[in-house]
């Protein structure tokens, strides 16, 4: 469920062509295109659906919305941490 969920935020991004999340790692890997997208505008559309990500925390109603199993241990945000180098992004759940 939370795979489907974190997916199918990060291909809801114009220029996202595909999203892989892996719930051992914990981590999405994204392919897009530059120059309609970025990680920024992908990690907020995960964020959106109530997954943090290492750029952008989800609200906490949100979060507080998704089913039990889908709870995680929280992400502690620093934001001056910020980087697009790379497109693997971090996104949070518990199994």
């Amino acid at each position: 469920m939370c795979k489907t969920r974190i997916e199918n935020a990060a291909k809801s991004v114009n220029g996202v062509t595909a999203a892989d999340w892996n719930k051992d790692t914990k981590m999405i890997e994204v392919s897009f295109d530059a120059a309609e997208t970025n990680i920024q505008k992908v990690s907020e559309a995960i964020a959106n659906v109530g997954h943090d990500t290492e750029l952008v925390k989800a609200d906490d109603e949100t979060y507080a919305g998704l089913p039990g199993c889908c709870h995680y241990e929280r992400l502690a945000y620093d934001s001056s941490t910020s980087s697009e180098s790379a497109h693997d992004i971090h996104a949070g759940h518990m199994h």
